[in-house]
């Protein structure tokens, strides 16, 4: 049997939400599929409207030129009646003069290469100024939570995570574009097979299968073997080499979980039977711990 399509992403947190209805951040949160006509939204999204792209394009390589000769010629302009220069007493000894000449040339080479230096810069700010910069998501896959249950996770691998093709009980990725603060979160993406957090309190958390995220801090992992392959699951157009790309990145953060990992579980958990379990002799079910929303996961 093939695998589901995961072509569905949400415009608003950029989560790959799949077969799911409806992203699970809430009714503001927008899904559009990549696989059609959707993805000219998420680039639009991502780099802004057409139009403004332009703009912007026009403002960068207008910036980066012009600023330095503009300086030099000014300051040519302003120091041709330079007092100081009309000042030299030609009937002095001859060594004054040419001491004289020395000490304005001196001046007036460190002053063009300062004019040359700040037009430089003022260039190089313009045009970062008017680089197209990517649009993360602007709201969080879930409602942010600060309860945290730490644990060892238990149970076999029940599947294979798309970045390394190695046996996991489920994976998490995000991928996010650095900014001069902090950054800006491109794609949120991952799957659990369904396994168990023993916790510290001795207590059980179950993660059943299905979407898996990753708390912002996780894992930093440079080189993911197969994920551009695994982006062109997602984005079938997507290419490393487009100017423009529907998840633009620099940072890959990425866990895959195996049997013994210590992790963090973030977010309020809730109890429920476990189906797995039999009942006890006063016919009542054993309980679990289980997620109330999509699960969040950290690796300590």
């Amino acid at each position: 049997m093939s695998a589901p399509p995961r072509t569905r992403v949400c415009l608003d947190c950029r989560l790959v939400v799949g077969e799911l209805p409806a992203c699970p951040g809430g009714k503001k949160h927008r899904i559009v599929n990549l696989a059609t006509e959707g993805r000219a939204k998420l680039v639009d999204e991502v780099w802004g409207p057409p139009s403004w792209r332009r703009e912007r394009r026009k403002l960068a390589r207008a910036g980066s030129g012009g600023a330095a000769a503009g300086g030099l010629g000014e300051f040519f302009t302003s120091c041709g009646g330079c007092d100081g220069c009309s000042a030299i007493d030609l009937g002095g000894e001859l060594g004054a003069v040419i001491g004289a000449i020395l000490v304005v040339l001196a001046v007036a080479l460190i002053a063009v290469l300062l004019v040359w230096a700040i037009g430089k810069l003022i260039a190089y700010i313009r045009m970062r100024r008017n680089m197209l910069k990517p649009h993360g998501a602007m709201l969080p896959a879930a409602p942010t939570s600060v309860r945290r249950a730490r644990g060892v996770v238990v149970g076999e691998p029940k599947g294979t995570s798309p970045l390394t093709r190695e046996p996991c009980v489920g994976w998490a990725l995000e991928l996010s574009s650095k900014r001069f603060v902090g950054s800006a979160v491109m794609l949120r993406d991952g799957e659990s097979f369904g396994f168990d957090v023993r916790l510290e309190d001795g207590r059980v958390a179950r993660v059943p299968p299905g979407l898996l995220t990753l708390s912002r801090g996780g894992d930093e992992q440079r080189e993911a073997i197969f994920l551009e392959e695994h982006l062109q699951t997602i984005d079938p157009a997507f290419s490393a080499e487009d100017p423009e790309p529907t998840m633009p990145h620099d940072r890959v953060a990425a866990i895959e979980l195996r049997p013994g990992d210590e992790v963090e579980l973030v977010g309020p958990l809730h109890l429920a039977p476990d189906p797995e379990a039999t009942q006890s002799y006063r016919g009542t079910a054993a309980m679990v711990l289980v997620p109330n929303a999509v699960a969040c996961i950290r690796r300590k």
